[in-house]
């Protein structure tokens, strides 16, 4: 760790400047709202989630940026009685994060980069004003948390609790239903327990709200953990409730109520500011030792700012923008694309038509520059083979995309390996609308490097991206099964060696 021991001789020993109640919290202040301007990228995609319909998780966003930065500004008296000094090596870290941030970006990467912003507001306050200044203002900062999209990862464990939860509530009051999967089946009709009904937006707003609870209290770590507990189980079961009653108004009108046909989610809500109502009136009430009891402290003497901060400042801004400038001095510029037949080439003694003809196989890869199919024949073996390649990549148009399959839509993922029959390929056994079955083979390859992980594909693309034009490229070769699968490997084995891929 390198401090500025100038500086902190300086805090020691000089008076409180005029406005030093303030200035502290305002720097916190003023380098949060310079990340999110630095970083518009950032920005810019999690306003898409804050401005998305009531349906997303996240509309609470605006909210929880401006909680922050009160936050930050109401903490201002506790801030100045810190001691502030220059931790200038702070802004090492704070530099390579920056940069990692844009491989992110370049990577279409979105969760990652959006996760880095509040790590790369504390390095920065850490930067300017030290180490002590930095965890006092730790839980501002992470209270931002709330507002970026990385709770998805709990979804699904929401999701199904909510299905086990209510299965067991319509056992328990003798409603004749059965739970397949997602779906609650009624005689009437049937109900799906889709994403969205897993209660994650209850959950997280719960959460916010009961820790935002304890910070202005000031509570102990332990009563902190009682208050989020509480918040959370009763944000579980009230979306368990809000579930079930939904299910028993289709059971008891035919699947005519007004929560079935037309809408549901403000029912949600209202049952969520009653559980808030019962959570409140729970929480004032519950009981505090008298270890735990807050003090309040007596007022300190303001301690003045190192002289040097301009310095910190203009360092830490420096970190911050190195990503963001080195996106702008190089920019992503296109990869030359190949010829006609270059991605999948002819190979003897195997006969190659480019183009193809019908068939069930339909791959997507949604913004590719370049798609290629072809259909290689040998005896009585057709193989058909898929490529696409992007010759620069940006968000909504990336070689792994939530929207791309090489499978195609319409067809059933029934077996899945990794296997190196010349280098790595994915391996895929597929099933189609006429039930026959497929083995696909297939890889990426980013510039001179093949991977069969689509994360590291498209780390690799970021990363080359900051000093190269890398072309980004799936392919993929998709063999018959017939009456065994082992022979449609044999022959696809023996199609790999032949051609150059």
């Amino acid at each position: 760790m390198i401090e500025n021991s100038l500086a902190s001789s300086e805090v020691a020993g000089q008076r409180a400047l005029p406005g030093a109640a303030w200035r502290c919290a305002a720097i916190c202040v003023f380098l949060l709202a310079t990340t999110f301007v630095l970083l518009w990228p950032t920005t810019a995609s999690l306003m898409v989630a804050w401005e998305s319909s009531s349906e997303t998780p996240y509309t609470h966003g605006y909210l929880v940026a401006a909680l922050s930065i009160w936050l930050l500004w109401r903490d201002r008296h506790r801030l100045r009685t810190i001691p502030a000094t220059l931790m200038l090596s702070a802004a090492v870290p704070l530099a390579a994060i920056s940069v990692l941030w844009l491989v992110c970006v370049r990577a279409g990467i979105q969760t990652a980069h959006q996760f880095l912003l509040p790590i790369i507001v504390w390095l920065a306050i850490c930067t300017v004003l030290g180490w002590r200044v930095a965890v006092a203002s730790a839980f501002a900062v992470g209270y931002l948390y709330f507002a970026v999209p990385v709770w998805g990862v709990i979804n699904g464990a929401l999701q199904d609790a909510t299905v086990v939860a209510v299965d067991a509530l319509l056992r328990a009051t003798g409603v004749p239903a059965y739970v397949e999967g997602n779906f609650v089946h009624l005689a009437a009709g049937t109900f799906e327990v889709a994403g969205g009904c897993s209660g994650l937006h209850y959950f997280i707003v719960a959460f916010a709200i009961s820790a935002l609870y304890g910070e202005v209290h000031r509570d102990s770590l332990r009563a902190r953990l009682r208050i989020v507990a509480l918040a959370l189980v009763l944000a579980l079961v009230t979306n368990w409730l809000r579930v079930y009653t939904i299910i028993l108004a289709g059971y008891f009108t035919d699947m005519q109520h007004y929560l079935v046909r037309v809408d549901h989610s403000t029912y949600g809500w209202v049952v969520f500011a009653v559980m808030m109502v019962v959570f409140f009136f729970i929480v004032r009430r519950l009981p505090v030792s008298a270890a735990e009891e807050q003090t309040q402290p007596a007022p300190a003497e303001s301690i003045a700012l190192p002289s040097r901060w301009p310095l910190a400042l203009a360092t830490a801004l420096a970190a911050i923008a190195l990503g963001p400038i080195w996106s702008v001095l190089s920019p992503i510029s296109p990869a030359t694309l190949p010829q006609e037949g270059e991605l999948l080439p002819s190979a003897a003694p195997w006969s190659a038509a480019l183009g193809g003809g019908r068939s069930s196989w339909q791959p997507t890869f949604r913004g590719a520059d370049v798609e290629q199919r072809g259909n290689y024949q040998r005896g009585g073996m057709l193989i058909e083979g898929y490529a696409a390649a992007y010759a620069s990549q940006t968000q909504r148009k990336e070689l792994i995309g939530y929207t791309n399959s090489i499978a195609g839509a319409d067809a059933d993922i029934v077996g899945s390996a990794r296997i190196e029959p010349r280098g790595p390929v994915n391996e895929l056994i597929v099933q189609d609308a006429q039930r026959e079955q497929f083995v696909l083979w297939y890889f990426y390859r980013i510039g001179s490097l093949q991977t069969v992980n689509g994360f590291i594909a498209q780390v690799a693309y970021g990363v080359t991206s900051l000093t190269g034009s890398p072309m980004s490229t799936v392919i993929a070769l998709r063999a018959p099964c017939g009456a065994d699968c082992n022979a449609a490997r044999d022959e696809l084995q023996g199609l790999i060696r032949a051609v150059d891929l």
